[in-house]
């Protein structure tokens, strides 16, 4: 039984090598903002992102799961079902990450104060809170 589920396993990883592979390369994800999120105002686009920056500021000291864990997780959910949130913890990252630079620049089309991203995604104390930068006068 042991062996059956390693050679599933393996055979994923190797059939997702080959994907990979073959995929053409891609510069990161793009967000594109609904309806809804052009229509925020300063203070809520504001808002919206210094919750999600507290949420992604510990991401590289964060501890992951194992390459392993998620490899069993991608491959056995589909089979005996249950959700496949967390098992790419990077490519969440990433998508968030795109989230944020697409609000950012809709807070510098509104004239509003943007964030510093780089700076405010460095590890800091859980009381700093993200701060609006003010907006450059020409």
């Amino acid at each position: 039984m042991t062996a059956w589920i390693f050679a599933l396993c393996l055979a994923v990883g190797v059939a997702g090598e080959a994907r990979a592979q073959r995929a053409p390369a891609q510069s990161g994800p793009v967000y594109e903002l609904s309806q809804a999120e052009l229509a925020l105002d300063c203070r809520r686009l504001t808002g919206r992102m210094q919750v999600r920056i507290l949420q992604l500021r510990d991401h590289a000291q964060s501890a992951k799961s194992s390459g392993v864990a998620r490899m069993a997780q991608q491959t056995l959910t589909p089979l005996t079902g249950g959700s496949m949130h967390g098992a790419n913890p990077d490519g969440q990252y990433q998508r968030d990450l795109a989230m944020l630079h697409a609000y950012n620049r809709r807070l510098a089309e509104k004239k509003c104060p943007t964030f510093d991203l780089e700076a405010e995604l460095q590890p800091q104390p859980v009381t700093s809170t993200p701060r609006p930068l003010a907006p450059k006068r020409n």
